[in-house]
């Protein structure tokens, strides 16, 4: 019995035949779908092998759009056992997929595929069928199928890790504009500390008042203090009780804030490491200062002792690690943060080319290596940025392109920095160029092109060289009068 099974060619010219036919149906379904193109414009040259010119410059003829559809709905799968009608149907398929694919530029029957099925099929545990653009993408790029679904699977992780990291960027940068208040207001409560120190130098006088009324009550020794003192001084006084007052708050704040205490920890980049790291952990160095005295006027700064006052020389013990933090919080506002936002800014790029790739039809594999390989482009671009620009007050003005009025902060650089990471890396390249520039550049390159060009211009146009002049020749002098007479003429 004769076997009737198709070999292994004739196997794979049947699968490059189907995969074709659907490639074209789904151009032409593509096609027909777009604004101011359409299947009018498809015109394919005659196929028929009997076709013969009649003269060396007559070609082929082409038949119009009507007719070109036409013959493309007669072929349909399998094809026709006769081998010759087989390739007549094989040539019209490959020349309407070529035309097909001129018409729907920039999108290609590849991408148009890809971007099909990663947007229009439909989740696994819904009973609906699947739109037919679908399978006819399925059909003409089936090894296509496993990669869209790893890169469907990607895009929603990075959407929710989006979404985490933008709560997570800006739960960080609330909690070092918190520490960075505290640290404030503890700086202002010692400046003006400071200041009424330089400006009343008798307030010694306060602790010699006090000494007086330490037999009596806290109150009797204010009063004192009050009767011996000039009213400046005693109004000095009561103020620098009010400040050892707030002093003590911000320094119970400051101890709040660097044993994370009254939040989540897992939210605060700064609270990750163990609570013994450096700047989680103030310690107390003096405990005379939560003696009686102190505590006894905590509640009432006009019930201030001149020896509470007294106590107020010299640091606060409980913010004797306020440096500290004042660094920690330094490393995260100039180089963390703006890689977090460098991060934030690359996830928007990457979903913005989603977006755009999607709407044109224009997605295909290599985007998915794309956004993989943005993500630490734009981190190391954002920590860069604190390497690159500095500013006092953490904005940045006077940039070129940017209205005077508007102030880009560090951040936001970063953000911008994130989001347009090619645009960094030329603006780094053309700073490499400036000052990184070859002492001796081999002659052939342009970097010595470009100093020969400036080495030229300092010495001034070239003078030309003339070639020495011939000595000009006198000429021969007149025969004396008496050589001449003996001549005959």
């Amino acid at each position: 019995m004769p076997d009737n099974r198709p070999n292994d060619d004739d196997q794979l010219a049947f699968e490059i035949f189907r995969r074709n036919l659907n490639e074209v149906h789904l151009l032409m379904d593509f096609i027909s779908s777009l604004p101011g193109k359409g299947l009018s414009d498809l015109i394919l040259p005659d196929p028929n092998p009997n076709w013969t010119p009649t003269s060396a410059n007559q070609r082929r003829p082409y038949l119009d759009a009507t007719a070109s559809v036409a013959r493309i709905s007669e072929i349909r799968f399998p094809p026709s056992p006769n081998p010759a009608t087989r390739a007549v149907d094989a040539t019209v398929l490959l020349l309407a997929k070529d035309k097909l694919n001129d018409l729907a530029r920039p999108a290609r029957g590849r991408s148009i595929a890809y971007t099909t099925m990663f947007s229009g099929g439909v989740p696994w545990f819904s009973r609906k069928q699947n739109p037919s653009r679908y399978d006819l993408a399925l059909g003409a790029f089936p090894e296509l199928i496993r990669h869209v679904h790893f890169f469907k699977g990607l895009y929603w992780f990075l959407l929710v890790f989006g979404l985490a990291w933008l709560l997570f960027t800006g739960f960080t940068y609330w909690d070092v504009a918190l520490g960075n208040s505290v640290l404030k207001n503890i700086t202002a409560i010692e400046t003006e500390r400071d200041n009424l120190y330089k400006a009343n130098p008798t307030l010694a006088d306060c602790r010699v008042a006090g000494a007086a009324g330490q037999s009596g009550s806290p109150g009797q020794g204010a009063a004192s203090n009050q009767q011996g003192a000039a009213p400046n001084q005693n109004t000095a006084c009561l103020r620098l009780e009010q400040l050892r007052y707030n002093e003590n708050a911000a320094a119970k704040e400051l101890g709040q804030y660097a044993g994370c205490s009254g939040v989540w920890r897992f939210l605060a980049l700064r609270c990750w490491p163990g609570t013994e790291f450096i700047g989680r952990t103030l310690q107390r160095s003096d405990s005379s200062r939560d003696g009686p005295s102190a505590r006894g006027t905590m509640g009432d700064p006009a019930m201030a002792t001149p020896d509470s006052v007294a106590s107020l020389v010299g640091p606060t013990p409980s913010l004797a690690n306020a440096n500290t933090i004042l660094a920690v919080l330094s490393v995260l506002s100039t180089y963390v943060l703006p890689m977090m936002f460098g991060v934030l800014g690359t996830l928007v790029a990457s979903f913005r080319l989603l977006h755009d790739q999607i709407r044109d039809n224009l997605l295909s594999p290599r985007d998915s290596l794309l956004v993989l390989t943005s993500l630490p482009i734009g981190a190391i671009a954002g920590l860069v940025v604190g390497l690159f620009f500095r500013a006092p007050e953490g904005t940045i003005t006077g940039l070129s392109g940017l209205p005077s009025a508007v102030s880009l902060s560090i951040a936001g650089l970063a953000f911008l920095t994130g989001y347009a990471a090619d645009a960094f890396f030329s603006f780094l390249d053309s700073v490499r160029s400036q000052v990184f520039r070859a002492a001796n550049p081999p002659p052939s390159s342009d970097a010595a092109a470009n100093r020969a060009a400036p080495a030229a211009s300092a010495r001034g146009p070239a003078v030309p060289i003339m070639p020495p002049a011939a000595p000009v020749m006198p000429p021969p002098a007149a025969p004396p009068p008496e050589a001449l007479a003996g001549r005959t003429p």
